[in-house]
């Protein structure tokens, strides 16, 4: 697009259907991935170390007023991509805040954090502003040099997922969830004008060379708009969502991507159809001309970035590299390099000549579902979108990550002696891992729906996992034979969790009962029944005499097993409770609720400490054992630890 270096919509089409509310995968509504992928472990290439001084005392009532953030490890996943006009820096929105590297080296300039999910990026053509959407619906406009904010444009009651500076710099127009494309003036942030004529979501908007045309895409179709008089001109047609779009730098050409696997050609003057170029194996995400319109470029959830002739359409090369969904595609203003962004964390810079790959930018992780620390303490891992990333705790350098689940992995587990790591996944298996060398030992079949939760037994020799076909298997750990499939719930069952002798498993539902089962003959022994809405997470305290629940209706509940009764209840959230944990102690309580932590005393009730930073909801804490520091797994696509300096 002319003046406009990212193209693409997001790698977050499913999330723009939840808006980062629900726990589906991202994309598990669109994603294509290979049937019957082999699981394929992989060392990580080199990356900065990210270490930390380790605290000196564990995390107790007494000194929770003093926990601070300690590290975090990740980026946030990209949310888009922009050049500056002169090459020099290269601008990344991601769900921390937007990331400026040097556009040679990827060494990193500055970090602009924002407090809400920085979707797409766009530098004016002078390259003085730049000017970022988000996922609440305001659109930020910064100096370019220095980061100052200048104005902020606030309109859209929902997601901006494209911005687009006309061609002299004087307009800035906005795509948005809100089913409307805005125009703003770029000096004042005054509103001037709101397309309305969309039925559903825009998700791309892009000024035509001259500024004469505005192009708008949404599900089915592309809408061509006089730009001055704001009025439909034509609309071009798809078979499902559009989920971008570009004018050729000469201005006769639009070409469109969609979810339906092809890039099509326009004739921006008439809105025929000039060509269809097909060859993708999954739905495109994102399609732009190369500044001299000699070539179109598209990228696919298939992972692979197709390169086409732009007079013939004929296939000229295709750069494969990513092993994940390519989202997001900058030119470089030269338009010899190109910068493409994936869901498998990577951010890779291309000689658009040659096909070679120059460079890679790692660290742009998607959200995370769990996290968990080995059982030495030693180890983390956590999820990122359908793969495991396996880290060192002290180094921060990650050390492998693990690829065989065909969606999201919802939840992880070690064995108690740390050898194996369990994997539970939106593809209804569960998955057994050899840690020390990533190699997948086996596939646990047999649910129907998604697994949302994995437990090992504490004396190693049973696995339990939860699912929302509304049971709970457990399983053999050693041989992986099925022992007992449990129906007591009416629901999604969400969590799962064995008491310290193993002896007792607890279940939590989409009903909003805990229910306490005999692991050893499946019978029910008891049922908890004092939550209002759905129970996220279960954990029993250290010594046994006690279960914590969290909840959908606010709360965390703290139960009594010998009694069978309720004896607390924390309520100082403002919204679900997703995740906590006990300290190895059992002396705190940890809770998560959209982006903040609480820390409790667990035998008061008295709330200790509030945590904030994270950017989006989080999904996932774990004490480490030695009490020292508490991890925190987030949708802001980073992986966080708590402590006492």
């Amino acid at each position: 697009m002319m003046n406009k270096q990212t193209a693409s919509v997001s790698v977050l089409v499913a999330a723009l259907l939840s808006l980062h509310t629900s726990s589906v995968a991202l994309f598990a509504q669109t994603a294509t991935p290979a049937p019957g992928e082999a699981a394929k472990p992989t060392t990580a290439p080199a990356a900065p170390s990210l270490a930390y001084p380790e605290p000196k005392q564990p995390v107790t009532p007494q000194n929770a007023a003093q926990v601070r953030q300690l590290v975090r490890w990740g980026k946030g996943l990209a949310e888009g991509l922009a050049y500056s006009p002169d090459g020099r820096r290269l601008a990344v929105a991601s769900g921390l805040g937007v990331y400026l590297y040097d556009a040679e080296s990827l060494a990193e300039t500055r970090f602009i954090s924002t407090e809400v999910i920085a979707m797409r990026v766009a530098f004016s053509p002078d390259g003085q502003v730049l000017a970022h959407g988000s996922l609440s619906g305001l659109i930020t406009l910064r100096d370019a040099q220095t980061g100052r904010q200048l104005r902020q444009m606030d309109g859209h009651s929902g997601a901006v997922f494209e911005l687009s500076f006309s061609p002299d710099g004087k307009v800035i127009a906005s795509a948005s969830s809100d089913k409307s494309v805005r125009l703003w003036d770029a000096q004042t942030g005054r509103e001037i004008r709101t397309l309305s004529e969309h039925d559903n979501r825009v998700f791309d908007v892009a000024f035509s060379p001259d500024g004469q045309l505005l192009a708008s895409a949404s599900y089915g179709v592309a809408k061509l708009w006089d730009a001055q008089a704001g009025q439909v001109i034509r609309e071009l047609k798809h078979d499902f969502w559009v989920t971008d779009l570009d004018f050729s730098p000469d201005g006769r050409t639009l070409a469109t991507a969609s979810l339906d696997r092809t890039v099509k050609l326009w004739d921006a003057q008439t809105g025929r159809l000039r060509r269809s170029l097909s060859g993708h194996k999954g739905s495109v995400r994102s399609v732009m001309f190369s500044s001299d319109g000699k070539l179109i470029i598209s990228a696919s959830d298939d992972g692979e970035i197709k390169l086409w002739n732009g007079q013939s359409g004929r296939l000229v090369r295709t750069l494969t590299g990513h092993d994940g969904i390519v989202g997001y595609l900058a030119l470089s203003p030269n338009g010899q390099v190109l910068a493409s962004a994936s869901m498998d964390s990577s951010i890779r810079i291309w000689n658009i000549q040659t096909g070679r790959a120059l460079n890679t930018l790692l660290g742009h992780n998607d959200r995370v579902d769990s996290a968990v620390f080995s059982p030495n303490g030693q180890m983390i891992a956590f999820t990122s979108y359908d793969r495991i990333r396996l880290w060192d705790v002290q180094t921060g350098q990650e050390l492998r990550i693990l690829r065989g689940h065909s969606r999201n992995v919802n939840s992880l587990a070690f064995s108690p002696d740390g050898k194996t790591l369990a994997s539970a996944s939106v593809d209804s298996t569960v998955k057994l891992w050899e840690v020390q060398n990533g190699r997948l030992m086996r596939t646990l079949s047999g649910h129907a729906d998604s697994v949302n939760s994995v437990a090992f037994s504490p004396d190693g020799r049973m696995l339990a996992s939860a699912s929302a076909d509304d049971t709970v298997r457990v399983w053999d750990a050693r041989t992986g034979r099925l022992m007992r499939t449990i129906y007591e719930h009416f629901a999604d069952v969400t969590s799962v969790a064995f008491s310290p002798d193993s002896r007792l498993l607890a279940t939590g539902s989409e009903d909003a009962t805990v229910n306490l089962l005999d692991v050893q003959t499946g019978q029910l022994v008891t049922s908890f029944t004092g939550h209002a809405r759905a129970v996220r997470s279960l954990a029993f305290s250290p010594d046994g005499r006690l279960l914590a629940s969290a909840s959908s209706d606010n709360t965390v509940k703290l139960w009594d097993i010998q009694d069978r009764r309720e004896i607390r209840t924390f309520s100082g959230h403002d919204s679900s409770v997703l995740s906590m944990a006990f300290s190895p102690d059992g002396r705190m309580l940890a809770s998560a609720f959209y982006t903040t932590i609480k820390l409790w005393d667990a035998e008061t009730g008295r709330e200790l400490r509030t945590l904030s930073g994270h950017a989006s909801c989080v999904n996932s804490l774990a004490f480490a054992p030695s009490g020292l520091t508490l991890a925190s797994g987030s949708c802001d696509g980073t992986v966080r630890l708590w402590g006492v300096p």
